[in-house]
């Protein structure tokens, strides 16, 4: 982008708040640069990124349109802002690089083939215009193999256009690889004849030349057009300068360059010549050189820090006292008095100063004092007072120049030839008067508090004791204080244990707090026997199992086993009674608690009820549980019927009625003990020999005739059982009246 006339740019694009008929010739050149513009179309009431149609009218579209005053904002004539690279036909905002956006144009087979971008004119002057200088700068982008011609045209009525000689551009047919925007230049003067208030028209055609292919994208920008006179601002044919006026004194005076300026090229504002070594009114010095750092900058400036006079030319010199070095000046302190920086700014003797300025200081060590020095001994090694930039060091006092120093004994810091220092003159402390260690002390090498020395027989200082040794642990620790649980009465003999302060302590066996014997711990803190002392402080335990009864004991059986009447911890454990030492325990009996060697405990002591007056199980009985429950035992096959037993006929053969469990078998009745077990074929609880009809269930044995035989038996009877109506069963009576016999009999031995 070249450099804009940016109200002029305003003015002749027609943006949102102006619409002009046409571009106006007042005699000051006219800049359209296109700034703003996207392609957005072309209306005669414009708005942002749009053309006024009244100046601009673009021809050769495939679409309608066209001419000056048309609303054009769409399809070809409104192609929007592109890089480039497009395919569609139209118009373009084509960006050439840096967001600098031209009138641009993508030729295609219907569109711009051929075409041209028209501009009017219009004369504002009242006098006839007789030449135009027009430039111009037409960007290419042959990313293409077509061939495009353009040319420069004019015309008086927008009909007729004329070819400028020289303003003609035919781009390349071969397509550049990785092709760029490349501009081309021109710049042509126009011999015209307008008169006031007529139109004129400058016409960009364009059209294909050799070549086929695809056509190459071009964009319109940087269009200048001018009225060469002198003090239009614009360098013409015979003008060596032209700063837009005639004015004298200003470098250009009607349009001639005047001695000690330099004017652009192309027109503008002079400026005077810097480095010429005259100083012009608008220079504020000139040296006759353009090198910075002489105090006349290369822009003919002041610099800071310097001061020039004179014209032809001008003598500058450093500013001395602005803490800066410059020029031939060596120091700068912004004082200059003396104190190391002279008020000409040169080096006082015996200073040194910084290069570029700022403070100086005194040269340590060569025994002058000087400046801010408190001491120069003439060397600059540290320790002996005086430091390596002339500080007097902690500790000392420095006199005279050069300065001798000497430590300062008392003030708590070794320096020198002190042994010792402890912030005192006092002796008896450590460190004496002279600062020397006294016997018996130890003191720290940079100062301080001494300390006794620690076991050497002697109690002093802050020591509580001294035992002769620097050990812990025997009553008097490794710093000679006392330590808890002991006496120390003598300095320099060994210290000795406190009995009975709860803290074990050097030959003690044990310590509960007290000096009382008899608890396991005697008044001289040993352990007495059948006592276990485990924590110091605390009461002592007998021990338990030793067979000795001793403090809360209740029993001590000699062991320690659970389960045996003396528990673990020596107690008599329940259900047990514990005697003599040893203890020897047995079993409570007739507590309802069962212990070996006891076999029961019902809670009584007495004889018959299974569980005998000593607790043992009697004969014949089980015993379960605390307190025990006795129960007779069962023994089938004994002939006696026992609880839980159905029958016991003194066997186990399990075919005669009574089974080897003692239960009555199937199709029997069992009664007696030992039990008799007889059959009962009809299962009604009556043995066939009793019953008086053993075929039919009669339990009850109803015989209304008392003849024998039961009801069930006897239709005549009531009975529907085995006799029938019209006679007995002979031979079953019989039987049966065998059978009651037999029984009768047996019963009766």
């Amino acid at each position: 982008m070249r450099p804009r006339h940016l109200v002029l740019v305003a003015a002749l694009l027609a943006w949102p708040a102006l619409a002009r008929a046409q571009v106006a010739l007042d005699g000051n050149p006219k800049t359209i640069n296109f700034t703003g513009f996207t392609a957005a179309g072309l209306t005669p009431t414009p708005s942002a990124g749009q053309l006024d149609s009244d100046e601009w009218r673009i021809t050769g579209m495939s679409d309608p349109g066209g001419a000056f005053g048309a609303t054009l904002t769409t399809g070809d004539f409104a192609r929007g802002a592109s890089t480039g690279g497009v395919t569609t036909g139209g118009i373009y905002a084509f960006d050439t690089g840096g967001g600098n956006p031209g009138l641009g144009v993508q030729p295609a087979g219907a569109d711009f083939t051929p075409g041209s971008m028209r501009l009017k004119l219009v004369n504002g002057t009242a006098a006839v215009i007789t030449t135009l200088r027009v430039r111009f700068t037409l960007w290419t982008l042959n990313d293409q193999n077509g061939q495009t011609v353009w040319t420069l045209a004019t015309s008086a009525d927008d009909t007729t256009y004329t070819a400028v000689p020289g303003a003609t551009f035919t781009s390349t047919a071969a397509m550049d690889i990785g092709a760029v925007w490349v501009a081309t230049p021109f710049d042509t003067t126009l011999t015209v004849s307008i008169a006031p208030g007529a139109t004129f028209f400058l016409g960009w055609q364009s059209d294909d030349g050799v070549g086929s292919g695809s056509r190459d994208e071009f964009a319109l920008d940087d269009v200048i057009i001018s009225q060469p006179h002198c003090g239009d601002g614009v360098v013409d044919t015979g003008e060596s300068c032209d700063d837009g006026n005639g004015t004298a004194g200003d470098g250009c005076a009607a349009c001639a360059l005047e001695s000690g300026w330099t004017c652009p090229p192309g027109g503008g504002a002079c400026a005077p010549t810097c480095g010429d070594g005259v100083k012009l009114a608008q220079e504020a010095c000139d040296d006759g050189a353009k090198v910075p750092g002489d105090g006349c900058d290369a822009t003919c400036l002041v610099e800071g820090g310097w001061s020039c006079t004179g014209a032809s030319p001008s003598v500058c010199t450093p500013i001395c006292g602005d803490s800066v070095v410059r020029g031939a000046e060596t120091c700068d302190d912004g004082v200059n008095n003396g104190n190391g920086c002279n008020s000409n700014c040169t080096v006082t003797p015996g200073w040194t100063c910084p290069p570029t300025g700022g403070a100086c200081a005194p040269i340590c060590g060569d025994g002058a004092l000087k400046g801010g020095e408190t001491c120069d001994d003439g060397g600059t090694a540290p320790g002996d007072g005086c430091g390596a930039t002339c500080a007097k060091e902690p500790g000392w006092t420095c006199t005279g120049a050069p300065s001798t120093c000497t430590a300062n004994c008392g003030d708590g810091a070794v320096v020198g030839g002190e042994a010792c220092d402890d912030g005192g003159l006092a002796p008896g402390d450590g460190c004496g008067a002279t600062c020397a260690i006294e016997t018996g002390w130890s003191c720290p090498p940079t100062g301080g508090a001494c300390t006794p020395v620690c076991g050497d027989g002697v109690k002093k200082g802050g020591e509580t004791c001294d035992d002769g040794d620097a050990l812990a642990g025997d009553g008097c620790d490794a710093t000679c204080h006392v330590e808890a649980g002991w006496v120390c009465p003598a300095v320099g003999a060994a210290c000795l244990s406190i009995c009975g302060d709860g803290l074990l302590r050097g030959a003690e066996a044990c310590d509960d707090g007290d000096t009382n014997g008899g608890d396991g711990c005697s008044m001289s803190c040993t352990l007495e026997s059948g006592w276990t002392c485990p924590t110091a402080g605390q009461a002592c335990a007998p021990t338990c199992g030793d067979g000795a009864l001793n403090g809360g004991e209740t029993c001590d059986d000699h062991n320690i086993a659970p389960g045996d009447g003396c528990s673990p911890s020596c107690a008599i454990e329940t259900g047990w009674r514990c005697t003599g030492t040893p203890s020897t325990c047995a079993p409570i009996c007739g507590d309802g608690m069962v212990f070996a060697p006891e076999g029961c405990d019902d809670g009584a002591k007495s004889d018959g009820d299974g569980c005998s007056a000593g607790c043992a199980i009697e004969a014949g009985y089980m015993c379960t549980g605390m307190p025990s429950t006795c129960s007779l035992m069962m023994a089938c096959g004994d002939g006696t019927v026992d609880a839980g037993e159905e029958c016991d006929d003194g066997n186990k053969v399990g075919t005669d009625g009574c089974t080897a469990t003692c239960t009555v078998a199937a199709g029997y009745v069992c009664a007696g003990a030992p039990s008799v077990c007889e059959r009962d074929t009809d299962g009604d609880g009556v043995a066939d020999p009793d019953d008086n009809c053993f075929a039919t269930p009669n339990s009850n044995q109803a015989d209304a005739d008392s003849d024998g035989v039961g009801d069930a038996c006897e239709t005549s009877n009531g009975g529907g059982g085995g006799c029938h109506a019209g006679g007995a069963d002979r031979g079953a009576l019989v039987l049966i009246a065998l059978g009651l016999v037999l029984r009768r009999r047996r019963r009766a031995r």
